[in-house]
Parts: structure tokens; C-alpha cells; sequence
């Protein structure tokens, strides 16, 4: 029914594999879902970590290893590092909390995500439109050149420093994105051309959806979004490196983990992305029953 974990100080080792049964009732073993003998070992380049008071808030250390992290939803006390903090008026730059960061996990040896998106009201669309970041946060931005500037203001700065710059959080969701799939995509484009100019090492991740077990509303879009044109003759999936998407565990969806990550699997193949990585950049207990693992 579980597993043993040994971490040490290097990699996690797992060993003594047993059946693992999900609350679907189905029955796998991991010996059989990984392909693997008698042992797995899985290294800290699989772990990731969001610290969203670390550093520089009320977080004072996180003492776990990890191999990457992820900038949404970092808010120390400086202030948060998405693009209306950063750029509070049209030319006004605080780069403060991004420093910070970018410094502290730099010096721990680790990769960033640093997710792009979320436009100040002078810089949005629909500057009076109530979001979860503020109004005008879930709009595109008015003027393309302002998201360029942005783009590549960011990646000048940091380049080689912030390996993955990933397209949005969750576009799929309204009070995160309120634009279209149209957009969305030239975004992509855009965002990918100015970063890859800047920093040719740089990794774009697509616009990471929430919930891709069957049928859900987040798998139907990125598997459009991947097909919509780019405004300049392209598509979405031209401009990404990693297929990114968020996978969340609740008492309800205990199964579906692994079904969206099958879902994924057979999304990215049919689209002929199949040489493409998949990043869960975002997952966690919801409801922390232990029972369900």
C-alpha cells in the first residue's frame, strides 16, 4: 500500500515497490507503471518548490531540498514579482523582489520559472475589469510593444540566470485570463522571439491549464490553444519548449493525477510534440488525507 523513502542529502530512493492502488479502484504497480526492476531512484531534478514568503518575507528559511521553483505568486514583503508589480506605471521599474529572488535561489544552485503575465491597469486591455491581481490583471495587454518591452526587460536582465519563462497561470480560468485564445498565442510568439533574442538558452513553457483529467474544461483549451494561430502564420505549439499544466490532488480527484498526466502524454503526441518535456508546475494536497495516496 506505500512506499519507503530514503533521502540522502542527494537523491530520493525509493525501494520495496508494492502495489499502489488509487481510489478509482484500479490497480497498478509502480514496478509496471515505471518500467523499472527492483529500485528507483529519483533525483532532486524532478522536485520543485513554490516558497511564496521566502526570501524576504515571513518565511525565514526553507530547509528542503529542491532542484526549481517558480515565481507565481511570490510575495514577500517588497512586493509581488508579476509584470504590474514590476512595472507599476508605463516605465517605472521595481525590480526589488525579482532581485531577490532571483539572487537567493541563484546562489542555491537552483532553476527558475519565472511566470510572465498579469498587466497593470495602464498596461491592460481592460484596465476596469475585477481580477484576482487587481483590475485589468487578467486582460491582455492594450499594446503588444508594451508586452515586448516587458518580455524583454526581464529577459535582459536576468538572461542566464532565469532558465524557463512560462506564459500566464492558467489561462483556462477567468480570473486569472479574461482574453482570448488568439491572443494568448501572438503572446506566445512575441514573448518567445524577444526572450530567445535576449537569452538564446532561455525555455519557454506553454501557458500552464488547470485540471486535464477527461473532459475537463482546462485539457479542451490547451488542446486548442497548441492549434491557434500565432498572427504570423504560426501556431501556439511553434513557440514552446515545455508543455506545462497543473495537477491537483483532492478527495474527489485522487485518480485523475494520473489520468490528466495520460491525457497529457496523448495530447502532446497528437499535436506531434512528442520530443517535448511535461512540467506539472503546480501541484500539492488540496485536502491532505493521506489515505489517498
Amino acid at each position: 500500500r506505500y512506499l519507503n523513502a530514503v533521502f540522502d542529502g542527494t537523491d530520493y530512493v525509493y525501494g520495496g515497490l508494492e502495489d499502489l492502488y488509487l481510489s478509482s479502484g484500479k490497480e497498478f504497480t509502480l514496478n509496471g507503471l515505471l518500467n523499472v526492476g527492483n529500485s528507483v531512484t529519483l533525483t532532486p531534478e524532478f522536485f520543485g518548490l513554490h516558497a511564496h514568503r521566502y526570501p524576504g518575507g515571513t518565511t525565514p528559511s526553507v530547509d528542503v531540498t529542491f532542484h526549481t521553483t517558480r515565481s507565481h505568486d511570490y510575495s514577500p514583503t517588497a512586493g509581488s514579482t508579476r509584470w504590474h508589480a514590476i512595472e507599476p506605471s508605463d516605465g517605472t521599474w521595481v525590480w526589488t523582489s525579482l532581485d531577490q529572488w532571483v539572487t537567493t535561489h541563484e546562489a542555491a544552485g537552483r532553476d527558475m520559472i519565472y511566470t510572465l503575465g498579469h498587466p497593470a491597469a495602464w498596461a491592460s486591455a481592460r484596465p476596469l475589469e475585477s481580477r484576482a491581481y487587481g483590475n485589468g490583471s487578467a486582460a491582455e495587454p492594450a499594446s503588444m510593444a508594451a508586452w515586448e518591452d516587458y518580455c524583454g526587460m526581464v529577459a535582459s536582465r536576468y538572461a542566464g540566470r532565469i532558465q524557463v519563462y512560462e506564459l500566464w497561470n492558467e489561462p483556462n480560468l477567468t480570473h486569472f485570463y479574461s482574453g482570448t485564445k488568439a491572443v494568448l498565442s501572438e503572446l506566445h510568439r512575441r514573448a518567445a522571439t524577444i526572450i530567445k533574442a535576449e537569452d538564446p538558452a532561455a525555455l519557454i513553457c506553454s501557458s500552464a491549464v488547470s485540471e486535464v483529467y477527461t473532459g475537463a474544461a482546462g485539457l479542451t483549451y490547451i488542446d486548442e490553444l497548441l492549434d491557434t494561430d500565432d498572427g504570423d502564420g504560426g501556431t501556439c505549439k511553434d513557440h514552446i519548449d515545455i508543455l506545462g499544466s497543473h495537477n491537483y490532488l483532492t478527495t474527489s480527484t485522487a485518480a485523475k493525477c494520473y489520468e490528466g498526466m495520460t491525457n497529457l502524454v496523448a495530447l502532446r503526441t497528437a499535436h506531434g510534440l512528442a520530443a517535448k518535456p511535461i512540467w506539472i508546475t503546480e501541484v500539492g494536497l488540496l485536502n491532505p488525507l493521506l489515505d489517498l495516496l
